[in-house]
């Protein structure tokens, strides 16, 4: 936080680094007497920013200075004078009267507040944070003695988005901080009680894909719930998280190998700490083990190491392509007459003329595509079937001794037909 001492505060940008205090206060005096200047430098590196706030004694040399001294060059630079954001100045705090029955000001310049947003939707995204982190966010800030109750109601309401926006526009522009967070408690807090949260504790185990740090953090957040809503004590918390954090992991050989640690490690955060370095080895060492995949080398002098998968899966590829061309060649051949080894040659397909038509005799075409009528047939072709002679009966006709059989039983059934093969 920068304090500038003085109610007549000017901003002055586009400073060169070669600036100084003395040469900006020589340049600032011209105009009015100078009370304190303090230069803006960035919070990581610590380099000037090329700002510096200036604070006058008086507010009509403020204003003098904004009107003749802006836009003047000081040490090669084209410096900019104006005043001090409304944003900036956050609050003015205001002595008790000196003995001479003067009063005193001091106004503090700082960055402002700023609240994370909350739309009360179940998978937060673009900036949104959840209910219970929104809430930390707004008891942390009911605790700092810069922030009073009114700033801190209109920085609640301007957090919020959508559904949750919505509950607390119909609410009233009276309505307090508690009073907002007791409305919102009820639609997105937890609402489980703590027995209960314990024992989705107690059930929790790690994922396949799970690394020891998320499932350690999601047993830690857990428990964390089940503390707000009493369901365990402050004392018993790390305790339960080693137990449930031994008896949930996954990786049986990871397991194995921190067991020793386990029976004598009794905190859970150093519990955590060795079992994410033990994954960490056996994830380096498992990576420098893996089975290599085997190499060769073609292409004479200039040989190049392949991959000998690759080369599989390429040549199976060939045969692939190789395989279809030769399915749709014979296809082809089929339909058209063009042989089947057609496309090895570069010569273009030509197809060969057609005999002479078997009904017509004229060439070009075929006796099935021909359209002249086929001539009738000769009279003596092909023969009737009733000009040839019936055929001898296959057996002959047998002749019983006895005289009590008529005569028509003695000749076959049908004759001068031919029977069925083995019958009479």
């Amino acid at each position: 936080m920068a304090s500038v001492k003085g109610d007549c505060v000017v901003l002055v940008r586009r400073l060169s680094p070669t600036t100084t205090e003395d040469s900006l206060r020589e340049f600032l005096g011209t105009v009015g007497d100078i009370s304190h200047i303090q230069f803006g430098r960035d919070c990581l590196t610590g380099e000037l920013t090329g700002n510096a706030h200036c604070a006058f004694r008086q507010c009509s040399e403020a204003v003098q200075a904004i009107a003749e001294l802006n836009k003047k060059s000081l040490d090669g630079n084209s410096i900019e004078i104006m005043e001090i954001p409304k944003s900036n100045l956050l609050f003015s705090i205001k002595s008790e009267s000196p003995p001479d029955n003067t009063a005193r000001t001091q106004t503090i310049i700082q960055s402002p507040l700023k609240l994370s947003l909350f739309s009360g939707e179940p998978k937060p995204k673009g900036g949104e944070v959840p209910f219970e982190m929104w809430k930390h966010e707004i008891r942390c800030l009911q605790l700092d003695d810069n922030c009073n109750a009114q700033s801190l109601v209109r920085l609640v309401r301007r957090s919020l988005r959508g559904e949750a926006g919505q509950l607390v526009l119909n609410m009233g522009i009276d309505s307090s901080i508690d009073q907002i967070l007791d409305k919102l408690e009820g639609f997105y807090g937890t609402v489980e009680s703590g027995a209960v949260l314990l024992q989705q504790l107690y059930s929790a185990r790690q994922g396949l894909d799970e690394s020891i740090t998320a499932y350690s953090a999601r047993l830690q957040l857990a428990i964390d719930r089940v503390e707000q809503r009493k369901g365990i004590s402050p004392t018993a918390k790390d305790e339960t998280l080693r137990v449930v954090f031994w008896k949930g992991m996954s990786d049986e050989s990871l397991k194995q190998a921190i067991r020793h640690k386990y029976e004598v490690v009794t905190s859970f955060d150093e519990l955590v700490r060795i079992a994410r370095q033990q994954e960490q080895e056996n994830g380096e060492f498992q990576k420098f083990h893996a089975p290599q995949r085997s190499r060769q080398r073609v292409g004479g002098a200039n040989a190049q190491t392949v991959d000998t998968e690759v080369d599989l899966v390429k040549e199976l590829r060939e045969v692939k392509n190789k395989l279809k061309e030769m399915e749709i060649n014979s296809c082809s051949s089929n339909v058209s007459g063009r042989p089947n080894n057609d496309s090895s040659n570069s010569r273009p397909y030509r197809p060969r003329p057609r005999g002479p038509c078997y009904n017509c005799g004229q060439p070009g075409h075929i006796a099935r595509e021909c359209r002249i009528p086929p001539p009738p047939p000769p009279a003596h072709y092909p023969p009737h079937p009733s000009h040839f002679p019936s055929p001898p009966p296959l057996f002959p006709p047998i002749h019983s001794s006895s005289s009590n059989v008529s005569p028509q039983y003695n000749s076959p059934l049908n004759e001068g037909r031919p029977l069925p093969r083995g019958g009479q």
